[in-house]
């Protein structure tokens, strides 16, 4: 006769019965049952349905002892007590109250060790937080000065362009229509993109879009 019978005292598991041991003993012939499982995953997965589930058919069949046993906690503090050919449960009171107050003892210090694991790990997840969002901010900045040392550079190749070309201009002579206003597009260009300067291109730094120009919202 197999008897199972459990309750929870304190938050804790307890469970004993007969048969409370269970062996394997041959392997497992897969019942009608379990075959037309089978054979409705493989026609789901054939039919190109993916997300069936595949029936969980047990590798072994298992029997029961026949033996008492008595059961406690759970991972990774579980004790458990069963009837012997030399001594049953009876017989063994005492032996299994201290085993009851130790598996506590062992459980309350593993959960404490586990809590102080989670807050470890939490801390550590904000200092990496913390760190991995300073380092975006600083290389967004960096990106930034890398561009205005780059425009800083490009403003001043125009300036000093615009100056080669107006001292060669002045050397023979005169300096025509055409070039004065070419000289005043050049510095107006160099002070826009002049990242030390607040001026603003109206034709380079005005919005554009192909929207804007056909009318689409």
């Amino acid at each position: 006769m197999e008897w199972v019978a459990g309750f929870a005292w304190n938050e804790w598991q307890v469970s004993a019965g007969l048969g409370g041991w269970f062996q394997w003993n041959t392997h497992h012939e897969a019942t009608e049952t379990e075959k037309r499982a089978q054979e409705r995953y493989y026609a789901a997965t054939r039919a190109g349905r993916y997300d069936a589930k595949y029936p969980s058919i047990p590798q072994y069949d298992y029997i029961p002892s026949g033996v008492l046993s008595l059961a406690i906690g759970g991972y990774p503090n579980k004790s458990t007590w069963n009837d012997t050919k030399l001594r049953k449960l009876g017989d063994r009171i005492e032996e299994i109250v201290v085993g009851i107050c130790v598996c506590v003892e062992n459980t309350k210090q593993f959960e404490l060790e586990q809590q102080r694991k989670e807050l470890e790990r939490e801390r550590a997840r904000q200092r990496y937080e913390f760190f991995k969002s300073r380092r975006t901010e600083e290389l967004k900045k960096l990106e930034l000065a890398e561009l205005q040392a780059k425009n800083l550079d490009r403003a001043d190749s125009l300036r000093r362009l615009a100056d080669r070309k107006e001292q060669a201009a002045l050397s023979n002579g005169r300096i025509s229509e055409e070039l004065n206003d070419w000289l005043e597009w050049a510095r107006a260009k160099a002070d826009a993109i002049d990242p030390t300067k607040l001026v603003s291109d109206l034709i380079l730094d005005a919005p554009f879009s192909e929207r804007s120009f056909y009318g689409y919202y």
